[in-house]
């Protein structure tokens, strides 16, 4: 009885085309701006959907739209992103994320999940506006655009999946984005800090009552937060050099991640280097296979003395914060008063 109601509740798998279309139709009730002009692009099945829907198209506009799907499709650099055509008044997704030719007529809930988080993630950069920002660097505004989009992608997901989801993405969670900017030199999709403080809070926000403009500006407030400004990711990343080159020279043997370990364990480490390195490193620790389709094994004596030095030095980074490495006051213990005479 209780194993064929299990069975019952069970949602049957959706096809690629089931997912791309409910994703678009579903983007123009929340965002309706985008009515009328939200086209995108599948490359798994060079399937376009949106277009029969696009604004007052006469057969000519809808040929420069094709015109120019396929100037963006044979593209030999091409990669999943977004972006606007004001001639063509569209707003254009590309997705180009290899799906398993076996799963496209029914996909594992895993895949469905990592393309939804990857859409919802183009898709702010669409619809969400950038906060004013006058007077900051332009690595800085591209940081803050692409941490919004992660923060949408991140909401959304919980609100379609809830809090107690276990999906992590290899392109966009704390992990993938920590390993980018290490591993891959990637400064502008840094938002590993930004996540965490969302993760903090996700027991606490009822992200299911939010309407899609409090979706929105949620992921605005916390990608202005807690994007940290280029100085601080330039030192983490001036750090991880070692860590990089060794990893450019030899990527498939641990050396690069045993010279994470070192400089995770650092005594000198700042509290930020220290969260991210151990982001990091915590990871491939428990087997994770990053975007790069690389795990490594971690078993034995070695790996073991690491996992016990970081959880030591993690309870200590969570007493001392912002202090963490920085030497403290002493507490002096008060004398014993000598009896009177």
């Amino acid at each position: 009885m209780g194993s064929a109601a299990a069975r019952r509740k069970e949602q049957p798998k959706r096809s690629l085309s089931d997912v791309f279309n409910e994703f678009a139709k579903e983007s123009v009730r929340q965002f309706p701006d985008a009515k009328g002009k939200l086209l995108i692009h599948d490359t798994n099945e060079s399937a376009t959907y949106g277009r029969e829907d696009l604004d007052k198209k006469s057969e000519k506009s809808l040929s420069a739209v094709d015109a120019f799907v396929k100037r963006r499709t044979k593209d030999k650099n091409r990669q999943t992103y977004a972006d606007t055509s004001k001639q063509l008044k569209l707003f254009f997704i590309l997705y180009d994320e290899p799906v398993n030719e076996n799963h496209i007529k029914s996909l594992p809930k895993k895949t469905e999940k990592e393309i939804l988080y990857i859409l919802d993630h183009e898709l702010a950069h669409l619809v969400i506006k950038d906060p004013p920002l006058e007077g900051e660097t332009e690595r800085y505004k591209s940081a803050i655009g692409e941490a919004i989009a992660d923060a949408y992608a991140m909401i959304r997901h919980y609100q379609r999946y809830g809090t107690n989801s276990a999906h992590k993405s290899s392109i966009i969670d704390p992990w993938a984005r920590a390993g980018a900017l290490t591993l891959n030199g990637d400064d502008i999709h840094f938002s590993t800090l930004m996540l965490e403080e969302i993760i903090k809070r996700k027991d606490t926000i009822d992200f299911k009552a939010l309407d899609p403009q409090q979706t929105a500006e949620l992921a605005r407030r916390f990608a202005v937060k807690y994007t940290p400004p280029s100085s601080v990711v330039n030192n983490i990343f001036k750090k991880m050099k070692p860590v990089q080159k060794i990893y450019d020279d030899e990527p498939d043997s641990n050396k690069w991640l045993k010279e994470l370990a070192r400089i995770t364990l650092d005594p000198q480490n700042d509290a930020i280097t220290f969260t991210i390195c151990k982001k990091i490193l915590d990871g491939y620790l428990d087997g994770r296979t990053d975007m790069d389709g690389r795990s490594y094994s971690t078993k034995g004596a070695y790996w073991d003395n690491i996992r016990a030095r970081l959880q030591k030095a993690e309870e200590r980074h969570s007493r001392e914060d912002i202090l963490f490495n920085i030497p403290q006051m002493k507490k002096k213990t008060p004398r014993p008063r000598s009896p009177k005479q």
